[in-house]
């Protein structure tokens, strides 16, 4: 089936929106360049000197990995005393999935098929393997999927803030969060409310298998709509508590698909088992 397309009856959102998604979408366009030369091209020589340099040789390898995959990718953290750096990269693209439960709703499902934008992650350097730690590239989703109408309504009712911040903002908040969380984000209501700008992301967790990954447990969170903070309820609270170290969706839930491992305990039962490496970064 093919993507939806959504178009806003306020011109000024309408606007806005076309902007910045054309400007997102080019720098993506530039990461992937830099991406491909990054692994195959004339830049592969440097992932190698991130891990196999000195501690300034690794410094001089991060600043041209970062110059090659531009300006839309934000270095997050470093890991293995900078031998391992993870980035973010906002990617606008069409849905993400499109299967649906039996009784859902007209409306979820034309939100299903609906243009997107995820926040993905870019890991380079020494990524650990069943082969023991390689060193290589990896990019995917990560953290969210905010939906063309979503991302509309985040901008109209938060007085047309970026929509790369509130985006941000979301995406830091839902790395914070207590494991507790999961309770909410994965419950049977689907009716969490992620902190992001003046207002909140109505989100859920999605954790299934998926195909393109080897059938591995895939783990991150789809929003369906933005609500400004003036249309909650009393019991509809903003999550953006911050968890104890170890304790945090980031650690363990949330940490990008190379760095963690889900696993079947029990029939429907599921464990995170983290990637913890020496000398990470708090």
């Amino acid at each position: 089936m093919a993507p939806l397309g959504v178009v806003y009856g306020n011109a000024e959102v309408r606007g806005r929106l076309r902007v910045w998604k054309k400007q997102s979408a080019q720098h993506y366009a530039q990461f992937d360049v830099g991406y491909e030369l990054l692994r195959d091209g004339k830049l592969k020589s440097i992932p190698q000197d991130l891990v196999k340099c000195t501690r300034g040789g690794r410094e001089l390898a991060l600043a041209a990995i970062r110059r090659a995959v531009g300006p839309g990718a934000t270095l997050e953290t470093i890991y293995l005393n900078g031998r391992l750096a993870l980035f973010s990269i906002l990617k606008p693209r069409g849905l993400v999935i499109c299967d649906t439960h039996p009784n859902a709703s007209e409306s979820e499902r034309s939100s299903l098929l609906q243009d997107c934008v995820t926040v993905n992650y870019f890991l380079v350097g020494k990524i650990p393997g069943a082969l023991g730690d390689q060193i290589e590239l990896a990019e995917g989703l990560w953290t969210l999927e905010v939906p063309d109408h979503a991302l509309g309504r985040a901008v109209e009712r938060s007085r047309y803030l970026r929509p790369g911040a509130i985006i941000r903002e979301a995406h830091l908040n839902l790395l914070e969060l207590p494991n507790a969380a999961m309770r909410l984000l994965n419950g049977e209501r689907q009716t969490a409310y992620v902190k992001a700008g003046p207002g909140c992301f109505v989100a859920a967790m999605s954790v299934a298998r998926d195909v393109s990954n080897d059938n591995q447990y895939g783990v991150y969170v789809r929003v369906a709509t933005w609500l400004d903070e003036d249309q909650l309820h009393a019991d509809q609270i903003p999550l953006h508590e911050k968890g104890k170290p170890g304790d945090r969706l980031g650690d363990g839930w949330l940490r990008p698909v190379p760095l963690r491992e889900i696993v079947e305990t029990e029939p429907e039962i599921l464990n995170v088992l983290p990637w913890q490496p020496a000398g990470a970064k708090p």
